[in-house]
Protein backbone atom coordinates (compact mmCIF):
# COMPACT_ATOMS: atom_id res chain seq x y z
CA UNK A 1 0.00 0.00 0.00
CA UNK A 2 0.82 3.59 -0.48
CA UNK A 3 -0.24 4.63 2.89
CA UNK A 4 -2.38 3.71 6.15
CA UNK A 5 -4.87 5.69 7.42
CA UNK A 6 -5.20 4.30 11.32
CA UNK A 7 -8.62 4.96 12.80
CA UNK A 8 -9.36 1.71 14.66
CA UNK A 9 -9.01 2.73 18.20
CA UNK A 10 -11.39 2.14 21.42
CA UNK A 11 -12.19 6.03 22.71
CA UNK A 12 -14.54 6.35 26.27
CA UNK A 13 -12.54 7.71 28.43
CA UNK A 14 -15.07 6.15 31.16
CA UNK A 15 -14.73 2.56 30.20
CA UNK A 16 -10.72 3.58 30.00
CA UNK A 17 -10.76 3.94 33.49
CA UNK A 18 -12.67 0.43 34.37
CA UNK A 19 -10.77 -1.25 31.61
CA UNK A 20 -7.45 -0.24 31.15
CA UNK A 21 -6.07 -3.56 29.63
CA UNK A 22 -8.37 -3.35 26.76
CA UNK A 23 -7.59 0.70 25.38
CA UNK A 24 -3.42 -1.02 25.80
CA UNK A 25 -4.17 -3.99 23.83
CA UNK A 26 -5.99 -2.61 21.24
CA UNK A 27 -5.14 0.78 20.65
CA UNK A 28 -0.92 0.70 21.65
CA UNK A 29 -0.81 -3.39 21.05
CA UNK A 30 -3.02 -2.78 17.77
CA UNK A 31 -0.77 0.07 16.99
CA UNK A 32 2.01 -1.71 17.04
CA UNK A 33 0.76 -4.56 14.96
CA UNK A 34 -0.12 -2.17 11.80
CA UNK A 35 3.31 -0.64 12.10
CA UNK A 36 5.01 -3.76 11.55
CA UNK A 37 2.57 -4.96 9.17
CA UNK A 38 3.35 -1.69 7.32
CA UNK A 39 7.39 -2.36 7.92
CA UNK A 40 6.77 -5.90 6.26
CA UNK A 41 5.07 -4.55 3.26
CA UNK A 42 7.37 -1.38 2.72
CA UNK A 43 4.85 1.24 3.43
CA UNK A 44 6.20 4.43 5.20
CA UNK A 45 3.22 6.67 4.87
CA UNK A 46 1.28 6.57 8.12
CA UNK A 47 -1.53 8.37 8.88
CA UNK A 48 -2.98 7.94 12.53
CA UNK A 49 -6.03 9.09 14.45
CA UNK A 50 -4.84 10.78 17.89
CA UNK A 51 -6.35 12.94 20.14
CA UNK A 52 -6.19 15.68 22.23
CA UNK A 53 -6.49 13.45 25.33
CA UNK A 54 -2.87 13.37 25.44
CA UNK A 55 -2.40 16.64 26.70
CA UNK A 56 -4.65 15.81 30.06
CA UNK A 57 -5.86 18.93 31.98
CA UNK A 58 -3.66 21.71 30.67
CA UNK A 59 -2.67 24.58 33.15
CA UNK A 60 -3.96 27.23 30.36
CA UNK A 61 -7.06 27.99 28.14
CA UNK A 62 -5.07 27.31 24.95
CA UNK A 63 -3.90 24.26 23.69
CA UNK A 64 -1.36 23.78 20.93
CA UNK A 65 1.47 21.20 19.98
CA UNK A 66 4.12 22.47 21.97
CA UNK A 67 1.50 22.17 24.84
CA UNK A 68 3.28 19.58 27.31
CA UNK A 69 1.37 16.15 27.17
CA UNK A 70 0.13 14.93 30.38
CA UNK A 71 -2.58 12.66 29.98
CA UNK A 72 -4.79 11.72 32.84
CA UNK A 73 -6.73 8.49 31.56
CA UNK A 74 -5.91 5.19 29.85
CA UNK A 75 -7.85 6.71 27.01
CA UNK A 76 -5.27 9.32 26.18
CA UNK A 77 -2.34 7.65 27.35
CA UNK A 78 -2.53 4.60 24.74
CA UNK A 79 -2.71 7.27 22.25
CA UNK A 80 0.42 9.11 23.62
CA UNK A 81 2.11 5.79 23.87
CA UNK A 82 1.10 5.48 19.85
CA UNK A 83 2.17 8.65 19.00
CA UNK A 84 5.66 7.61 20.48
CA UNK A 85 5.92 4.26 18.67
CA UNK A 86 5.26 6.33 15.44
CA UNK A 87 8.48 8.69 16.58
CA UNK A 88 10.51 5.87 17.31
CA UNK A 89 9.44 3.85 14.02
CA UNK A 90 10.30 7.18 12.10
CA UNK A 91 13.53 7.39 13.85
CA UNK A 92 14.83 3.68 13.33
CA UNK A 93 13.04 2.60 9.68
CA UNK A 94 11.99 5.83 7.69
CA UNK A 95 8.39 5.91 8.65
CA UNK A 96 6.75 9.15 7.58
CA UNK A 97 3.46 10.05 9.39
CA UNK A 98 0.84 12.77 10.59
CA UNK A 99 -0.77 12.15 13.57
CA UNK A 100 -3.94 14.26 13.86
CA UNK A 101 -5.19 15.09 17.64
CA UNK A 102 -8.74 15.06 17.32
CA UNK A 103 -10.89 17.62 19.89
CA UNK A 104 -14.22 16.81 19.88
CA UNK A 105 -15.71 15.75 16.16
CA UNK A 106 -19.44 16.05 15.71
CA UNK A 107 -21.73 16.54 13.19
CA UNK A 108 -22.98 14.30 10.21
CA UNK A 109 -22.10 14.56 6.44
CA UNK A 110 -24.62 17.38 4.79
CA UNK A 111 -26.89 14.76 2.83
CA UNK A 112 -27.46 12.99 6.51
CA UNK A 113 -26.30 10.02 4.86
CA UNK A 114 -23.05 8.89 7.10
CA UNK A 115 -22.92 10.09 10.61
CA UNK A 116 -21.69 8.50 13.99
CA UNK A 117 -23.76 5.88 15.35
CA UNK A 118 -22.96 4.64 18.97
CA UNK A 119 -24.88 1.80 21.07
CA UNK A 120 -24.18 4.22 23.97
CA UNK A 121 -24.15 7.71 23.07
CA UNK A 122 -21.77 9.38 25.28
CA UNK A 123 -21.29 12.74 23.57
CA UNK A 124 -22.83 15.97 24.44
CA UNK A 125 -24.57 16.98 21.37
CA UNK A 126 -26.54 13.92 20.03
CA UNK A 127 -27.69 13.82 24.09
CA UNK A 128 -28.85 17.51 23.77
CA UNK A 129 -30.38 16.94 20.38
CA UNK A 130 -32.16 13.20 21.54
CA UNK A 131 -33.45 15.01 24.56
CA UNK A 132 -35.17 18.38 22.54
CA UNK A 133 -36.77 15.32 20.39
CA UNK A 134 -38.11 13.67 23.10
CA UNK A 135 -35.89 10.62 22.73
CA UNK A 136 -34.75 10.65 25.95
CA UNK A 137 -34.71 12.22 29.18
CA UNK A 138 -34.00 15.78 29.67
CA UNK A 139 -30.52 16.71 29.89
CA UNK A 140 -28.96 17.34 33.13
CA UNK A 141 -25.98 19.64 33.08
CA UNK A 142 -23.69 18.09 35.64
CA UNK A 143 -20.78 19.78 36.38
CA UNK A 144 -21.31 23.77 36.91
CA UNK A 145 -18.50 24.88 38.85
CA UNK A 146 -15.66 25.27 36.12
CA UNK A 147 -13.60 28.89 36.14
CA UNK A 148 -15.57 29.36 32.80
CA UNK A 149 -17.69 32.12 31.97
CA UNK A 150 -20.67 30.11 33.35
CA UNK A 151 -19.49 27.67 35.05
CA UNK A 152 -19.80 24.87 32.96
CA UNK A 153 -16.82 22.83 30.52
CA UNK A 154 -16.08 24.46 27.36
CA UNK A 155 -15.36 22.17 24.35
CA UNK A 156 -13.79 22.99 20.92
CA UNK A 157 -15.75 20.76 18.54
CA UNK A 158 -14.96 20.09 15.09
CA UNK A 159 -16.94 19.19 12.05
CA UNK A 160 -16.55 15.95 10.43
CA UNK A 161 -16.68 17.43 7.19
CA UNK A 162 -13.88 19.30 8.46
CA UNK A 163 -12.03 16.26 9.73
CA UNK A 164 -12.19 14.71 7.05
CA UNK A 165 -10.75 16.70 4.82
CA UNK A 166 -7.50 17.32 7.24
CA UNK A 167 -6.80 13.53 6.81
CA UNK A 168 -6.94 14.03 3.37
CA UNK A 169 -4.39 17.24 3.71
CA UNK A 170 -2.41 14.62 5.74
CA UNK A 171 -2.05 12.50 2.93
CA UNK A 172 -1.21 14.98 0.07
CA UNK A 173 1.10 16.18 2.60
CA UNK A 174 2.99 12.56 2.99
CA UNK A 175 2.76 11.79 -0.48
CA UNK A 176 4.29 15.70 -1.70
CA UNK A 177 7.52 14.32 0.70
CA UNK A 178 6.50 16.02 3.48
CA UNK A 179 8.11 15.37 7.01
CA UNK A 180 6.63 13.64 10.14
CA UNK A 181 4.23 15.67 12.02
CA UNK A 182 1.91 16.11 14.47
CA UNK A 183 -1.13 18.62 14.16
CA UNK A 184 -4.32 19.48 16.33
CA UNK A 185 -7.54 19.24 14.83
CA UNK A 186 -10.18 21.75 16.13
CA UNK A 187 -12.01 25.36 15.14
CA UNK A 188 -9.90 27.04 17.83
CA UNK A 189 -13.05 28.09 19.29
CA UNK A 190 -14.16 27.14 22.69
CA UNK A 191 -18.14 26.35 23.50
CA UNK A 192 -19.43 25.34 26.58
CA UNK A 193 -22.01 23.26 27.76
CA UNK A 194 -24.41 25.75 28.76
CA UNK A 195 -23.89 27.65 25.13
CA UNK A 196 -24.24 24.33 23.33
CA UNK A 197 -27.79 23.46 25.39
CA UNK A 198 -29.18 26.82 25.01
CA UNK A 199 -28.51 26.63 20.99
CA UNK A 200 -30.48 23.27 20.96
CA UNK A 201 -32.86 24.38 23.06
CA UNK A 202 -33.57 27.42 20.87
Amino acid sequence: PLAVMHFAAVALVGESMTDPALYYRQNVTGTLNLLDACRASGCTNFVFSSTCAVYGTPETPSIDERTPERPVNPYGASKAMAERMLADHAMAHGLRYVALRYFNAAGADHDGEIGESRAIETHLIPLALDAALGRRPPLRVMGTDYATQDGTAVRDYLHVDDLARAHVGALERLDGGGGCTTLNLGSGDGHSVRQVVDTIER
